[in-house]
């Protein structure tokens, strides 16, 4: 939380999201940069200095009574206007919503997961709520990166999947996140009473993720291919059932099946 209101704390500041460049500026003057090179989001905290309507072809991004605001994808330009008492949540939660358009726009996917690092990898656990994603995390060793325990944006770059963390309020590691990492492995996550890890087939782990992608009202008309990109990235990773008793002995078995089968 504190990084966050770190952002809110500064005139200007720069950031990568999904590997997406972002600038973010106090006020309602937008940033000057005819580049294009970066996504420009101009935000401010008094309502009533709202700027003009946006353009025709902007999407509407609201949060109750948290903010209210929009995107431009023509010009890669927004505005956000934060008018509750959260204004870290509303924050993430418009950059999320960006981010997650962008993120399918650009030919990738987001998915309800928890990501771990390991080895320089990306391991992604996947899995119905309560399944035990934040359970994972806790319980992962203390020198195991925690990438996000509640959305992966997945975009193919050079022919290889990698995951970025979303916006969220649990982890921050998605501010200081510049790189995407390569992933690994696909774990479903299933309830158990004895930890266990069985192999399955690409096929099989693309059906069951198309469960968990995060899709918004205005990301529909780029999720039509959505099930050709889960096959790719099933394809390209190992894929498992993970069953999960919800303590640490499960980091182990995930190591030693991951060690002993190396990344193509």
């Amino acid at each position: 939380m504190h990084a966050i209101a770190t952002l809110l704390n500064q005139k200007q500041s720069r950031l990568i999201i999904a590997g997406i460049p972002f600038r973010l500026s106090a006020g309602l003057r937008p940033p000057r940069d005819t580049s294009r090179s970066s996504i420009s989001i101009t935000w401010t905290d008094t309502p009533h200095r709202a700027a003009c309507p946006p353009p025709a072809q902007a999407i509407r991004i609201h949060g109750q009574r948290e903010y209210r605001g929009w995107y431009d994808p023509e010009t890669r330009v927004g505005e956000l206007c934060l008018m509750g008492h959260h204004p870290e949540a509303a924050l993430v939660s418009y950059l999320r919503q960006v981010a997650t358009w962008l993120v399918y726009r650009h030919g990738g996917l987001v998915m309800h997961s928890a990501t771990l690092i390991s080895r320089q990898h990306a391991l992604i656990f996947y899995g119905h709520s309560g399944a035990g994603k934040t359970t994972l995390c806790q319980h992962a060793p203390s020198r195991t990166p925690i990438l996000t325990d509640d959305l992966t944006g997945l975009i193919k770059t050079r022919g290889k999947w990698r995951a970025w963390g979303m916006p969220t309020l649990t982890h921050a590691h998605w501010i200081k996140q510049t790189q995407g990492i390569r992933v690994k492995a696909l774990f479903r996550l299933i309830k158990a009473t004895v930890t266990r890890i069985d192999p399955i087939s690409s096929a099989r782990a693309a059906a069951q993720a198309a469960c968990f992608p995060h899709v918004l009202g205005n990301t529909r008309p780029w999720t039509e291919p959505l099930l050709d990109r889960l096959a790719d990235l099933a394809q390209s990773v190992r894929c498992f059932d993970l069953h999960f008793e919800k303590t640490g002995a499960y980091w182990d078995l995930v190591s030693k099946r991951i060690d002993f089968q190396p990344i193509q």
